[in-house]
């Protein structure tokens, strides 16, 4: 059954069965994860006809292993041990690595302009950025178990949803645009 009817109060549970209020910091985190992942979602459909591929994954793939790693995170900040997280940081490395020398360098700020795909994973980026402040919050106030692996990832995911919106861009023959000043 879909409703249970113990959250009609305004609050919830954790992996722990103890109750915390919908409108807590914990939940926004939450909230903010699972935004992100159901971007992403999103993101894979519109990547669907983009044939490219990185370290010989496909785009699908590099998403769908980040949605992975987005539920361990949620599974871990509402309460489940996970004693050795896994976050797969050091692949996102590779592929921002090898992003880097294929891409011009830039100094300048970056306009968001593009296609749909690209702009859906500059997008993804802010949304991102957004969770990344949450998290810091939360750690300012509950004791965060794996704080320096998910702090880690979610630093390099946001670069790498910027490299990756470079990279729909440039295979898609867009021409970059700066902002003047």
């Amino acid at each position: 059954m879909i409703y249970t009817k113990k959250g009609d109060g305004g609050q919830t549970s954790k992996f722990d069965n103890t109750s915390v209020d919908k409108d807590s910091l914990l939940i926004e985190v939450l909230g903010s994860l699972d935004e992100v992942g159901s971007f992403l979602g999103i993101c894979k459909n519109k990547a669907s006809s983009f044939n490219e591929k990185i370290l010989g994954l496909s785009l699908i793939d590099i998403l769908d292993n980040i949605q992975n790693n987005l539920f361990k995170i949620q599974s871990n900040i509402t309460g489940k041990e996970i004693q050795d997280l896994k976050l797969n940081t050091k692949e996102i490395e590779l592929i921002i690595d090898l992003l880097e020398k294929e891409l011009k360098p830039i100094n300048q700020f970056l306009k968001a302009d593009g296609n749909e795909l690209s702009l859906s994973l500059n997008y993804a980026r802010t949304l991102v950025r957004k969770l990344e402040r949450k998290v810091v919050a939360l750690t300012k106030k509950e004791t965060l178990v794996n704080k320096k692996e998910i702090f880690t990832y979610l630093n390099r995911l946001s670069d790498l949803f910027f490299m990756l919106f470079r990279f729909v861009n440039s295979n898609s023959d867009y021409e970059e645009k700066f902002f003047n000043k």
